[in-house]
């Protein structure tokens, strides 16, 4: 019943229609099992799991477009230094952060992506972060981010932090950065990544995403 869940929450079903279904009481009763076994631990801390949902007052595919521009994410994020997307291969892209008392750096590869519903990615590296964030319409102008993320700690610092749960802070503080970012200084004509991942595998790009839109757009009139 879990599985079935995740899958209709994540796959667009209300977050509130999710739960009647399953017949759970929260939210983050659903989703707390998605990463069981994702990323070696080797010498790494335990998993923290953080469920986050955050309502942000703009339309569904500006929000959207705006989580997928990764290079930008350095500008609302606290914690993200730099992200350098792989030119190759749209699924990559590397990240360097602040973690803690130090510098670490991952990358980030997208296992899943359906433009306006969900991003799902793995991550290897110095530091493992895989996570899931969905995108529910609650109005023309509004939009709830439901966001799962899987936080392996390495090190004795990040696991020493890990006991106070300060990335846990962090991560809830800058993903209230991204609801301030994108209310109040992103462009709205800003075009973001529009191609769609399954399986980690490219199956429309952005390019051939945006010439199907144009020739609807041609069919229309």
């Amino acid at each position: 019943m879990l599985g079935r869940t995740i899958k209709e929450l994540l796959g667009g079903s209300s977050l509130g229609g999710a739960v009647v279904k399953a017949g759970l009481k929260t939210v983050a009763d659903k989703v707390m099992a998605l990463f069981k076994g994702l990323g070696g631990k080797g010498s790494a801390g335990k998993p923290m799991n953080l469920v986050e949902d955050l309502d942000v007052p703009v339309p569904l595919r500006l929000a959207y477009n705006h989580w997928t521009r990764l290079e930008d994410f350095p500008q609302w994020s606290k914690a993200t230094q730099r992200v350098d997307l792989d030119r190759k291969d749209p699924t990559k892209s590397n990240w360097k952060a602040r973690v803690a008392f130090s510098r670490r750096s991952w990358t980030a590869t997208v296992a899943e992506q359906i433009p306006d519903e969900r991003i799902a990615w793995q991550s290897k590296g110095q530091t493992v972060v895989n996570g899931v964030v969905s995108f529910h319409p609650l109005d023309d102008n509004l939009t709830k981010i439901l966001y799962v993320l899987e936080y392996v700690p390495h090190g004795l610092f990040e696991r020493t932090a890990n006991l106070w749960r300060a990335q846990g802070r962090r991560a809830r503080l800058d993903i209230k950065q991204f609801r301030k970012y994108v209310t109040t200084r992103a462009d709205p004509e800003e075009e973001g990544w529009r191609g769609e991942i399954r399986d980690g595998k490219v199956v429309r790009d952005h390019g051939s995403v945006l010439k199907e839109k144009e020739h609807e757009h041609v069919e229309t009139y």
